[in-house]
C-alpha cells in the first residue's frame, strides 16, 4: 500500500512541475491581437397576428325560464398581420360580426370585432353555462372559448314549454296551445308578438285568452293566459321550426320565446339510411374533417304526376354540404323513385349543426314541378370535427 501511495505522490509532483513550466512558457509568448468587433445581425421579426380577448366569461346572473339574453365579447388584433377568426362549435346561438358559424372573418392589425352570444333559457331551473369555441390564425392562440353563465329561475312558467304540431298535410292547418302562468303578478298582458323562422313566418297565427288560474291545477298560480298558435301546411313539404316571441307585462319575463315545430307531409317522402321519419331529418352524426361522409337517400313520389316529377337543388345550408339529385325511375305504376346523395367532402372546415338550443340544423331545400308541392325541405343533423 505504501508503494502505491508513493507513486501517486510522485506523479502529482511531476504534474505540478510540468504545469508550472508550461505556465512560464506561455507568459513568454506574444499576446494575440484582439479580433475586430462584429455587429450582431438584426433579424427582422416575422409579421404575425395577435389575438387579444379581454373577457372570455360573462355572468347573466338570474334568468327567467324561456327568456333570452345576449352579450358581446370583444376580440382585438394587436399584431402586425391580419387575424382570421372562425366559430367552430357552439352550445348557444353565436355570431362573429355579421358572419354565421363556419364562416371566417378577417380582422386587420389594430382593429377589433365583436362575438355575440345569445342564450335562451329553455332548460329547467338551475345553473347553466354555454358558449362557443373559436379558432384563429394566431400561432400562439390558435383557439379559445367564450362562455355565458348564470342561473335559471321560475317566477313564471310555461306549460308545456313549446308548441308541437306533429304532422300537417299540405293544404291543411293545425293548432296547439300552451299556458303562461305567473306566480307573482295578478295579470298577464301581451304587448306585442312576432313569429320567427323562415318556415313559419306568414304561415302562422296566434290568439290569447285569459284562463282561470284554479283550472290550471298548480298551486300558487295567480294569473294564467292560454296561447293558441295555428300553422298552415301550405305546399312546402318537410320539417318546420321557429318560435313565437312575446313582449309581456311581466316584470321578470318581459320577453319570452316559445319554440314551435312540426312537419308538413304530402306526396313526396324520403327514405334511406340515417333518415329519421318521425323527426323528419337526416342524422349524419359526427364526422372527421379529413374523412368527410356520404349519405345515400331516395325520394318517393306518388300521385298522377309522379312519373314526370323533377327536383332541383335550391338551397343548401351550410354551403360546404354538397347535394346531388340523380335520375329517377318508375318502380311501379304511380310510384316514382329519385336518388339523392348528400356529401360532406373531406377537408370541410369544422362546424356544428345539432339542432335544438345548441345550434340550428343544417338544411336542404329542393324545388319541384309538382302541382301541390313547391318545395321539399330536409333537416340534417351533423357535426364536423378537426
Amino acid at each position: 500500500m505504501k508503494s502505491v501511495l508513493l507513486i501517486l505522490a510522485l506523479s502529482a509532483a511531476a504534474g505540478a512541475a510540468v504545469g508550472a513550466s508550461i505556465g512560464v512558457y506561455q507568459t513568454r509568448l506574444p499576446k494575440p491581437e484582439a479580433p475586430e468587433a462584429v455587429e450582431p445581425q438584426q433579424e427582422t421579426p416575422e409579421e404575425l397576428p395577435v389575438a387579444v380577448v379581454p373577457e372570455t366569461v360573462y355572468n347573466f346572473g338570474t334568468m327567467e325560464q324561456n327568456t333570452s339574453l345576449k352579450h358581446s365579447f370583444i376580440v382585438q388584433n394587436t399584431g402586425s398581420a391580419p387575424l382570421k377568426l372562425q366559430v367552430t362549435a357552439t352550445t348557444c346561438k353565436c355570431t362573429v360580426g355579421n358572419l354565421a358559424e363556419g364562416e371566417t372573418e378577417t380582422i386587420e392589425p389594430g382593429d377589433e370585432t365583436t362575438v355575440e352570444l345569445e342564450w335562451t333559457a329553455k332548460t329547467g331551473p338551475g345553473p347553466f353555462r354555454h358558449g362557443a369555441t373559436l379558432v384563429t390564425s394566431d400561432p400562439f392562440r390558435s383557439r379559445f372559448d367564450l362562455n355565458v353563465e348564470g342561473t335559471v329561475v321560475e317566477s313564471t312558467a310555461l306549460r308545456p314549454n313549446n308548441f308541437g304540431f306533429g304532422t300537417v298535410r299540405t293544404g291543411d292547418s293545425a293548432d296547439d296551445s300552451v299556458y303562461l302562468m305567473s306566480f307573482v303578478e295578478d295579470e298577464i298582458k301581451v304587448l306585442s308578438h312576432e313569429f320567427i323562422g323562415e318556415t313559419v313566418e306568414g304561415n302562422a297565427e296566434v290568439s290569447f285568452e285569459d284562463f282561470d288560474p284554479e283550472e290550471i291545477g298548480i298551486e300558487g298560480v295567480r294569473a294564467a293566459l292560454k296561447i293558441t298558435a295555428t300553422v298552415s301546411g301550405g305546399d312546402s313539404i318537410g320539417p318546420f321550426y321557429g318560435s313565437l316571441n312575446l313582449e309581456t307585462s311581466l316584470a321578470q319575463a318581459a320577453n319570452l320565446s316559445i319554440p314551435l315545430s312540426g312537419r308538413v307531409v304530402g306526396d313526396v317522402s324520403v327514405f334511406g339510411r340515417g333518415w329519421n321519419e318521425r323527426l323528419a331529418l337526416l342524422a349524419l352524426g359526427t364526422l372527421r374533417s379529413s374523412e368527410g361522409g356520404v349519405a345515400e337517400l331516395h325520394l318517393n313520389v306518388r300521385g298522377e304526376k309522379a312519373s314526370s316529377a323533377e327536383f332541383t337543388v335550391e338551397r343548401v345550408d351550410p354551403p360546404a354540404m354538397k347535394v346531388e339529385v340523380g335520375q329517377g325511375d318508375e318502380i311501379v305504376e304511380g310510384l316514382f323513385r329519385v336518388p339523392l346523395t348528400v356529401t360532406i367532402p373531406p377537408g370541410t372546415a369544422p362546424f356544428t349543426r345539432s339542432g335544438g338550443p345548441a345550434s340550428d340544423l343544417a338544411e336542404i331545400v329542393l324545388g319541384t314541378n309538382l302541382p301541390n308541392t313547391s318545395e321539399v325541405r330536409l333537416g340534417v343533423r351533423v357535426a364536423v370535427q378537426p
